[in-house]
């Protein structure tokens, strides 16, 4: 497995302090399995990690494999984001994701979303070359909603103009083209939806 042109891998994850270990595991994870002379540029999207929790996080990493940013999101951004009704399982850091395009810098043109509960059992180089062509992003299928009709899928998709069998995504692995997302402004899509 080879980078393309030698470039960095960018990986972002979100978490807010409750989360902050699991993060942990992800990036260590993430990096331990990574090959030797492969670099990842982490950007961690922080919803409330305390200094404390971040430390034990940076001790945790092998510091010749990444760069890291922390990055923090506007009030503004998430203040017109409505709690669901029982969606008691969905924080509000679970839609930080959405504003990665808007958070990284725009010379960064594509992106791995990890979600801060996993484990990466495999170098995500394959990942990372993977062309994006058209696509907004590229996802597996979810296995519990894995239509936008199913009951834990997009209650309101007709309105959106979608079929009942169009399928429904998995978001805690996403590798995003991030300039098509910006070009189509996917983030206030999705918080206006």
């Amino acid at each position: 497995m080879t980078l393309l042109n030698n470039e960095s891998i960018v990986v972002v994850c979100a978490a807010d302090d409750g989360y902050s270990m699991p993060l942990s595991v992800t990036v260590r994870s993430l990096l331990e399995n990574l090959g030797a002379d492969q670099r990842v540029d982490l950007y961690i999207i922080d919803g409330g990690i305390s200094d404390r929790n971040k430390q034990k996080i940076l001790n945790s990493l092998k510091p010749d494999a990444y760069n890291l940013t922390w990055l923090s999101i506007p009030d503004e951004w998430v203040k017109d984001i409505p709690e669901l009704p029982g969606s008691e399982r969905i924080k509000i850091s679970a839609y930080y994701r959405l504003f990665i395009p808007k958070l990284l810098p725009t010379t960064v043109r594509k992106a791995i979303y990890l979600d801060s509960d996993l484990v990466v059992c495999h170098d995500i180089t394959d990942l990372w070359n993977l062309e994006l062509l058209d696509s907004y992003a590229l996802a597996v299928q979810d296995t519990v909603a894995p239509f936008a009709s199913s009951s834990w899928g997009l209650r309101r998709y007709k309105e959106l103009g979608l079929q009942s069998d169009c399928k429904y995504f998995n978001s805690g692995v996403l590798v995003i083209n991030l300039d098509k997302w910006r070009a189509d402004h996917v983030s206030e899509e999705v918080v206006e939806y």
